[in-house]
């Protein structure tokens, strides 16, 4: 009678390509897959870095906007006294 390894090893045997070892096949396949993980990693890090260096040129843009606004604002009167609230 047959057993559960036996049956288990016929299924590997019948759906695995011709002439390539069942072991060497899941070898393959975890290279694969950590070869995947890897790069899905490093992109997902170089994301991740490239919107931080986005965001700190944005806030950086930002603040300078902000300082030239504080440098200009004597040139102005103000807008509560424009509008008649002052």
């Amino acid at each position: 009678m047959a057993t559960g390894n036996d049956i288990v090893d016929v299924r590997k045997a019948l759906f695995t390509s011709p002439g390539v070892n069942v072991n060497e096949t899941t070898d393959m396949n975890a290279s694969t897959l950590n070869n995947r993980l890897q790069i899905e990693h490093e992109t997902d890090d170089q994301y991740k870095k490239s919107q931080k260096d986005a965001h700190e040129k944005r806030m950086k843009k930002f603040r300078k906007m902000a300082k030239q606004l504080e440098e200009d604002d004597w040139l102005y009167p103000p807008i509560e006294k424009l509008i008649g609230l002052k």
